[in-house]
C-alpha cells in the first residue's frame, strides 16, 4: 500500500514511468555504495536518497537538481500509508500481548515490532 502510494505521488508529479523495483534496486545500490565508503545512513533517508534516484533516471536532473520538496512530499505520502497501514493490519491481540510482557517482564524494552 505505501510503495503504491508512493509510486502514484511520484506520477501526479509527472513522474509517469517511475517504478517501485527500480525504487528497490536504487536503495540497493545506495547501501553497497555507503557500504564500500564506510558509512551510514538512516532508513528515512535511505527511502529519500532512493526516490531521489529514480526521480534522477526517469529526467536529466543531476542529484543537486532535484526538488527537495517533491522528494519530501512523495516521502511524506509514502510514510503516512504505511503508518495507515500498519494500524489497519495490526494483529487484533497485539496490545493485549504487550500488556502481558510488561506484566511478566516488567524490565523489558521493546524497540519495535515488525512483520
Amino acid at each position: 500500500e505505501a510503495n503504491d502510494a508512493m509510486i502514484s505521488r511520484l506520477q501526479t508529479f509527472g513522474y509517469t514511468d517511475a517504478n517501485n523495483d527500480e525504487i528497490v534496486a536504487a536503495s540497493k545500490r545506495i547501501r553497497n555504495e555507503l557500504r564500500e565508503a564506510g558509512e551510514a545512513l538512516t532508513y528515512t533517508d535511505l527511502r529519500k536518497q532512493s526516490i531521489r534516484r529514480e526521480i534522477m533516471r526517469l529526467t536529466d536532473l543531476q542529484h543537486h537538481q532535484v526538488d527537495d520538496s517533491i522528494v519530501e512530499n512523495v516521502f511524506d505520502s509514502w510514510l503516512s500509508t504505511r503508518h495507515a497501514s500498519a494500524d489497519k493490519h495490526l494483529f487484533s491481540d497485539c496490545v493485549d500481548a504487550l500488556e502481558a510482557i510488561q506484566l511478566q517482564h516488567p524490565d523489558a524494552v521493546i524497540g519495535a515490532i515488525t512483520n
